[in-house]
């Protein structure tokens, strides 16, 4: 196979590299951090639920 467009003679391979790491990378955190918000908001709804649900209990008896 010849790799014409992967030779280095103008040096923007390495910079291209780096700037593609470096946006995925950073789009790889922002999902991660949202998904993790996103599950606490669910943990801390279902604790309040939960709670909820025992406090309408114990008044029903």
């Amino acid at each position: 196979m010849n790799f014409h467009l992967l030779r280095n003679e103008k040096g923007i391979l390495l910079p291209a590299a780096l700037i593609l790491l470096f946006v995925i990378s950073g789009l790889l955190i922002v999902f991660v951090g949202a998904y993790v918000t996103q599950m606490g908001i669910y943990e801390m709804l279902e604790s309040r639920y939960i709670s909820a649900t025992i406090v309408q209990m114990e008044n029903q008896e």
